[in-house]
């Protein structure tokens, strides 16, 4: 599902599959990610959440796209060496985004764009207030943090351009 290539000595993720209706694809040039698919997940339901990580490289929270209202992402910055999903460290490198950086998302044939403007580090217990203000027209982008922990999530903010 997933295509890893060599580009100026960076790996750039590219898909193998096109959505469907369900899903949509994320696009964060800083990162070299391009076109990756996102899909829904329960956010009452932690193992299912983690389980849809095996096949998409990011799960989605809340509202989807264009609705002027929260949009939560979330995905693995690590994983251990038996984990064979080729998203296990898709968020890696969080860390590197900056404020102004841009996230594109294509869904339901509409392009959305996304500023980053602000990240926070927040322990793992709190990671409820990710989904605060789900009336807020913003996005956020989250990782368990540091790399090889949970003790932590990297939370990223976007507001649409």
């Amino acid at each position: 599902r997933l295509n890893k290539i060599q580009t100026s000595g960076l790996a750039q993720f590219v898909p193998s599959k096109t959505a469907t209706s369900d899903e949509y694809t994320i696009t964060i040039p800083r990162l070299n990610i391009i076109n990756l698919n996102v899909g829904r997940a329960n956010p009452y339901d932690g193992k299912g959440a983690l389980k849809l990580l095996d096949n998409f490289a990011l799960g989605h929270y809340l509202s989807p796209p264009g609705s002027g209202r929260k949009l939560v992402l979330f995905g693995h910055s690590w994983g251990y060496d038996w984990y064979r999903s080729p998203y296990k460290s898709i968020l890696e490198k969080i860390d590197q985004l900056q404020a102004g950086d841009m996230i594109y998302i294509n869904y339901q044939e509409r392009g959305y764009v996304y500023s980053m403007y602000k990240n926070e580090i927040i322990p793992e217990k709190s990671d409820g207030v990710i989904m605060n203000n789900p009336e807020k027209n913003e996005l956020a982008l989250y990782t368990c943090w540091p790399l090889n922990t949970t003790k932590n999530r990297y939370v990223i903010y976007g507001k649409p351009v």
